[in-house]
């Protein structure tokens, strides 16, 4: 639904459509207007000039501000002041409490107008970055202007109390009538100011020697607010009392993607984070990245509302691999793997998930999680199987095992490349080949293929479910996160069943 006007231009998704109708009895009204708040009641408000906007929906006599995960599209016109470029303009929504939160917004100075997503009605205000820190001007003719008493200025007989560290940094403490600030300046320029006031705030701002800030508020709720603020990005991070993390980021002048480290707390261990990502520009993702160190690494198109949905830790080993994600099919599969002895992966942070698997690592697959058990033939009967191979006895105790006959009277092929049909055959066959009740299922499994007994029996196991409706491609490449998931629901499956 769209909606323009002279104040504002309003598009609303169906989620949020759908999540204000739900409200509404069968004579409700349902209305959204939008209107700019005059100079004088913005001073009186919120006692700062910058362009007010109020966004209402209301569904008979309620009033309803949040949407159940639907957003709505937001124009809003405005004429940059000479000095001004697009990347200095912010949107800040006012949220409970007069707090401002940091939208990810737009500016297109061909339209003039300022772009931005939100899930929520609430006030908004323009604002121009290149006017936060301007200090004010003095009238000319007029001497100095007389500086007003701040309360927060230290009282009679609490001066700063200043100490030079054994690091060369220097470290002032401030007591007031509402808080005690400590300021810690460092060698390099950075510096470190943490105040604590008395009514249990607590405010930790981290400048770099850069320029780069960090700002902290510890509520005294339980919530916390962060906001990173570096060339051209500016991120808010807020975690709620029951501990769940959002996210407004805001990228200006940068060129293609942007690495945005967002610091979270997820408990000491590493782990995989499922994010969501929607983009003010359109189009929403959900994506998987590492979580570590208290940091999350997302890589962003563009400015975007962040969602944390869930979090998986690593394994407690020594293993963890960089390329196995939380939340994959084959998470468990590999981690099970690694932790029996049946595969290192291909380095010692790499498992190659979509890598190929030759005939000898499946059958040495099968072999190690059948408990490596030593062959019994003495006399090897492939000509191209090594004795010093590391395959060499899960070859023969497979063959005699009438696991596999090899690809000819003499030879096994170790180094081809497996299909699905043959991992599978393989798993059955060592599995004593077993009797079962499942009629065909795949469209592209006859009854003449060697596999056929095999695709069924792991299909009416839980083995395999096959690559789609109906198809299970049995000629396809067997990968080895495939191969390892296959092994996994069949040895485990069987303890717990």
């Amino acid at each position: 639904m769209n909606i323009s006007g002279d104040v504002a231009n309003i598009s609303v998704d169906r989620a949020a459509l759908e999540s204000m109708s739900a409200t509404a009895g069968s004579s409700d009204t349902l209305s959204l207007s939008a209107r700019r708040l005059d100079a004088n009641t913005v001073k009186d408000m919120f006692g700062v000039d910058s362009p007010t906007y109020e966004f209402l929906c209301v569904v008979g006599d309620d009033i309803i501000s949040s949407f159940n995960g639907g957003t709505v599209d937001v124009e809003v016109p405005y004429e940059l002041s000479p000095g001004e470029s697009a990347a200095d303009i912010e949107v800040h929504r006012v949220a409970d409490g007069g707090s401002y939160e940091l939208v990810p917004s737009e500016y297109d100075s061909a339209a003039g107008l300022v772009r931005f997503t939100t899930d929520q009605f609430s006030y908004y205000q323009i604002v121009s970055d290149s006017h936060l820190e301007e200090a004010p001007e003095e009238t000319p003719g007029e001497g100095p202007s007389e500086v007003p008493t701040d309360p927060d200025l230290p009282e009679s007989g609490n001066a700063p109390v200043t100490t030079v560290n054994p690091d060369g940094s220097i470290t002032t403490v401030i007591e007031s009538n509402r808080a005690t600030t400590t300021t810690t300046e460092y060698p390099d320029g950075s510096m470190i100011i943490e105040e604590r006031q008395n009514n249990g705030l607590i405010i930790i701002t981290e400048v770099s020697q850069n320029g780069d800030t960090v700002i902290t508020r510890y509520e005294p709720s339980g919530e916390k607010q962060i906001v990173i603020k570096k060339s051209g990005l500016q991120a808010n991070v807020n975690v709620t009392a029951s501990g769940k993390i959002t996210a407004t980021v805001n990228i200006s002048g940068l060129d293609g993607n942007t690495v945005v480290e967002l610091p979270v707390d997820l408990g000491a261990a590493p782990g995989t984070v499922s994010v969501r990502i929607q983009y003010v520009s359109g189009g929403v993702e959900v994506v998987q990245f590492k979580y570590s160190d208290g940091t999350i690494s997302l890589e962003l198109g563009g400015s975007a509302f962040i969602e944390i949905l869930d979090f998986t830790p690593d394994r407690n080993n020594n293993v963890v691999f960089a390329d196995v994600l939380g939340g994959s099919y084959f998470y468990d599969a590999v981690y099970w793997a690694a932790e029996n002895g049946i595969t290192d992966g291909v380095s010692s942070t790499l498992f190659d998930p979509y890598g190929s698997c030759t005939r000898a690592q499946v059958v040495t697959f099968i072999w190690r999680a059948m408990g490596s058990p030593a062959p019994r033939l003495t006399v090897n009967p492939f000509i191209d199987v090594s004795k010093d191979s590391y395959y060499y006895d899960a070859v023969l105790w497979a063959f005699e095992n009438e696991i596999t006959n090899g690809t000819s009277v003499t030879e096994f092929d170790p180094e081809g490349i497996i299909s699905r049909a043959q991992a599978v055959t393989f798993l059955y066959r060592a599995s004593g080949s077993p009797e079962f009740s499942s009629t065909g299922s795949f469209d592209d499994v006859i009854a003449e293929a060697f596999y056929y007994n095999a695709v069924l029996w792991a299909a009416q196991n839980g083995i395999t479910s096959g690559t789609g409706y109906r198809v299970f491609s049995p000629n396809d490449t067997c990968i080895r996160a495939q191969i390892v998931t296959f092994l996994y629901r069949c040895f485990e499956a069987s303890k717990t069943d």
